[in-house]
């Protein structure tokens, strides 16, 4: 076990000394420098831009540039990936005020700046180990994004959060089933009066997937966070927790602990490559008599999650997909705030948190050399103000505002409204020049904000790397 603590505390550092974000979705594709062998695979890939940020009647210049290198060295049942990303950016306003106490950026992780300035840099590492086992398991350990569920947001595990230092273990049973276990030894990222503090814990999920047939697949997730460490003790590494086929809720009932176990379920249909709906909840606490009797019980915590996606055939090149997604206040949260579901400053599933309604619609169409996208996302969000109100997943659950009577969008009710749209030109097989636009508005009772931006520029061996959906 001390062993399996030294690897887990060794992938953790890297959490904190770098900020974390792994991108790899919008940095698998062609490439700048490309080495192949049997075996090794190398790329490098970047983009620069530079625009306009206009917000309270001000225009700012603003600029971003993102270098990439990843490289997978493959040779039998051994696989290394490894995936660095490195990034300087001229923070929009909306970012600015993001950008909390504790140095942390949504979709960014910390960036390595000595306070909250306009400009930031943000230094992404990811390697990630595999050995094939045997036909039926495959152990992997590293430091990289993780995600669970079917949408582009996850009600459950999200790649919009940092990297996650990690080990798994994939079982496969028969063709159609697939166990999936993994363990974290991350931390709770606090400022105090005078430092940051860092708290360890450990995370352990794991998933079992059943593909019924072409058409349905299903997914039962569990996953359980607990204290390194507290006044009281030492646990590190819970041993009830490695094993891959317990069931966290009753061990952590039958120690008497005080973890925070939450339980999720997903579920696909996939009609053809053309039409599919999905779903997802999340279920943290709730008691069915407290449902019945629609009081808005503090203590009923769950979120759902429903989406749909098309591509027609009459339209060539043409794609759409929307989701809807909500989450009760005080979802994710624990009497313990070191034992909230999240991870460096950074919530682990949806970027809002908790007492949100969320719809987000994206297009994407391609015809000859123009690529088109665009998205829109509305939201609106309750925020704590001089009471808890449970839309801040950091602060305990201990004395929420009230008993009785709560309601997603109380405290402080911001409604959000984000369009996202580019264009882009395919000079060569790799290189993009591209325009994007950008306009958001959150209205809100306290301190209401409106932010337009226009950028321009080139990439090559990357689509977009700029998630600016929240």
């Amino acid at each position: 076990m001390k062993k399996i603590i030294a690897i887990l505390s060794l992938l953790t550092a890297c959490n904190v000394v770098f900020s974390q974000d792994s991108l790899f979705n919008e940095l698998r594709y062609a490439t700048l420098l490309k080495v192949e062998t049997d075996t090794v695979i190398s790329k490098l890939n970047f983009e620069f831009a530079a625009g306009l940020d206009r917000s309270r009647e001000i225009s700012n210049l603003g600029y971003s540039a993102f270098i990439n290198y990843t490289n997978v060295f493959e040779k039998g049942k051994n696989k290394l990936s490894l995936n660095i990303t490195g990034a300087v950016f001229h923070l929009p306003e909306f970012n600015k005020r993001y950008l909390d106490s504790l140095g942390t950026l949504p979709n960014y992780g910390r960036v390595m700046t000595q306070d909250s300035g306009a400009t930031a840099f943000a230094a992404i590492p990811e390697v990630v180990y595999s050995r094939k086992l045997n036909n039926h398991f495959t152990w992997s350990a590293g430091n990289s994004r993780q995600n669970l569920g079917y949408g582009y947001r996850s009600l459950i595990l999200s790649s919009s959060a940092s990297a996650l230092p990690f080990m798994k273990l994939e079982t496969k049973i028969g063709k159609k089933i697939t166990f999936t276990n993994l363990w974290s030894r991350t931390h709770s990222y606090q400022r105090m009066e005078d430092h940051f503090d860092l708290n360890p814990k450990y995370i352990a999920v794991h998933t079992l997937e059943w593909k019924i047939n072409k058409k349905w697949s299903v997914s039962a997730h569990e996953m359980v966070v607990w204290q390194a460490r507290d006044s009281a003790s030492q646990r590190e590494l819970d041993l009830h927790y490695l094993n891959p086929f317990l069931f966290y809720r009753p061990a952590e009932f039958s120690q008497g602990s005080a973890d925070n176990v939450l339980l999720g379920g997903s579920w696909k249909y996939a009609h053809s490559d053309a039409f599919g709906i999905y779903g997802q909840v999340i279920l943290d606490e709730f008691l069915v008599s407290e449902i019945r009797n629609r009081n808005g019980w503090w203590g009923n915590k769950f979120g759902m999650q429903f989406g749909m996606y098309v591509t027609p055939k009459k339209v060539s090149g043409l794609s759409l997909f929307t989701e809807w997604s909500f989450v009760r206040p005080f979802t994710y949260t624990h009497g313990s705030d070191v034992q909230a579901w999240e991870h460096m400053g950074q919530p682990l599933a949806h970027p809002l948190g908790a007492n949100f309604y969320e719809w987000y619609t994206s297009a994407k169409y391609s015809r000859d050399k123009w690529n088109y996208s665009a998205s829109i996302v509305w939201a609106a969000f309750g925020r704590d103000t001089n009471r808890n109100v449970g839309g801040n997943i950091f602060q305990s659950y201990v004395n929420p505002w009230s008993v009785y009577g709560n309601n997603i969008l109380q405290g402080n009710r911001s409604t959000l409204f984000v369009v996202n749209a580019e264009a882009a030109f395919q000079m060569t097989p790799a290189l993009q020049v591209f325009g994007f636009a950008r306009y958001r508005s959150e209205d809100r009772r306290i301190d209401p904000f409106k932010e337009a931006w226009l950028m321009v520029g080139i990439r090559k061996g990357l689509s977009s790397v700029r998630r600016w959906d929240y």
